[in-house]
């Protein structure tokens, strides 16, 4: 699928360069998803759905804090980083940004440990806790030195060094596999940590310059005004943003249990290939985007976003008919038929991930132009017709139904991201440092 045809790209430097480093960006996603789907199907198979529920809130957790850090750290990486003037101005924003981040992915993970500690107790194990800090701390740093590497037009070395960290993480839960059959919650945990840290170690050693550590007066002045022109309003998105996505997952975990839960990410899994490819294309775009309205060609960033969001709509849809097709075979050597209504929270799912995808691709777009406040602003209403919505339908239709509660804020945003965009004139970004 050809997301960024070169005409569209025509007054961007260099087209056949970011058709490149696209299409290396999805594949490196692409086996990223290939193995956390197979890793989940195998879960799926062997688990109870309340081992497996209890794998989904540290998963879902992680995608939470990812997404904070996306806001305090990534993103602006993603956006102030290329617009730098000069070496030096690029070079202390890398020494900032990756020394708080570094900071909050230490605080985050310990954080993120002991408050799901407290939240399931049979779980309440050093192991538990050792892998479960690791895991976190290990994946966030990894997903940082990942954009690092695509946002400096290095993509090939952050599929390379996936690679390496996939191989140490696939021996490693096979070995769990061959000696603790069904191996626990911690060793999954932890293998995945190591092959983290795998790829961290080959990154970082190779290009120490990107990741100077130092928390200096002038590192934390230079955060200080980052924060205040636009991660204070990123913040806000993002909180509300989470509210709105994982609102469902917890809600019905303290109403039905964590079975409950289990079944309905057991759903949402199957559409996690069309995440990880947006991810992917986020990732390369969103600089593309900051460095095209810096220089007022916003002509271009909008076909880009148009022609994406056609794509990723048709992606979904092709995917969703896919699994219908699929569906007894799914069902029976997947599933097991062990994971009572999950067909339907497929369904549901899907209807969902149609609007999220086409509304993710246009608020992309806006985070280029470095409109934080308005799309904070939009994420808070969202946020709260989405979290009425699934309190609403989880009361009177079932926790299955829950899901469609969703659809209430995506499709807000949808509408509201094309209405900002339609009538409101492109302003230039604040100052950023």
């Amino acid at each position: 699928m050809v997301f960024l045809p070169t005409k569209a790209l025509r007054h961007i430097p260099r087209p056949e360069r970011l058709h490149r480093d696209v299409a290396v960006a999805m594949l490196d996603q692409t086996l990223l998803s290939v193995f956390n789907f197979l890793l989940q199907m195998a879960l799926i198979r062997f688990w109870s759905p309340d081992q497996y529920g209890v794998f989904a809130l540290f998963a879902n957790a992680f995608l939470t804090l990812s997404n904070l850090q996306n806001g305090l750290f990534t993103t602006q990486y993603g956006v102030l980083v290329p617009q730098a003037r000069t070496h030096e101005e690029r070079q202390s924003l890398r020494t900032t940004i990756f020394s708080w981040n570094a900071l909050f992915c230490v605080v985050a993970a310990l954080a993120a440990s002991a408050i799901l500690r407290w939240v399931v107790p049979d779980q309440r194990t050093i192991a538990m806790f050792a892998a479960g800090t690791l895991y976190f701390a290990a994946t966030l740093l990894r997903e940082y030195t990942r954009v690092v590497m695509i946002s400096e037009g290095r993509v090939a070395t952050a599929l390379w060094t996936d690679l390496a960290g996939l191989a140490v993480a696939l021996a490693l839960i096979a070995v769990s596999f061959r000696l603790f059959p069904p191996p626990d919650v911690w060793h999954i945990l932890l293998s995945l940590a190591i092959g983290a840290a795998t790829s961290i170690a080959i990154e970082s050693f190779a290009n120490r310059s990107l990741y100077a550590l130092s928390f200096s007066a002038e590192v934390r002045r230079r955060y200080v005004e980052i924060f205040r022109d636009h991660v204070s309003w990123i913040l806000l998105g993002i909180m509300t943003t989470e509210l709105q996505l994982r609102a469902v997952f917890f809600l019905l975990g303290a109403w039905y249990g964590l079975a409950t839960v289990g079944v309905v990410q057991a759903g949402l899994m199957l559409f996690r290939p069309i995440g990880v490819l947006w991810l992917a294309w986020s990732r390369v775009i969103r600089p593309v985007f900051a460095r095209a309205y810096a220089s007022g060609d916003s002509a271009t960033a909008a076909r880009i976003s148009h022609l994406s969001a056609a794509a990723f709509l048709l992606a979904t849809l092709a995917l969703l008919a896919a699994i219908w097709l699929a569906w007894p075979f799914i069902d029976h050597y997947v599933f097991a038929h062990r994971y009572p209504g999950v067909g339907q929270a497929v369904a549901f799912w899907g209807l969902v991930m149609i609007i999220s995808f086409v509304k993710g691709t246009y608020s992309v777009q806006m985070q280029g132009q470095a409109r934080f406040r308005e799309l904070s602003h939009i994420s808070l209403i969202a946020a709260a017709l989405t979290v009425g919505s699934v309190i609403a339908i989880a009361h009177f239709q079932g926790a299955i139904y829950a899901i469609l509660g969703n659809m209430a804020g995506e499709l807000f945003m949808l509408i509201a991201l094309l209405w900002i965009m339609d009538r409101r004139p492109h302003r230039r970004p604040a100052r950023s440092t």
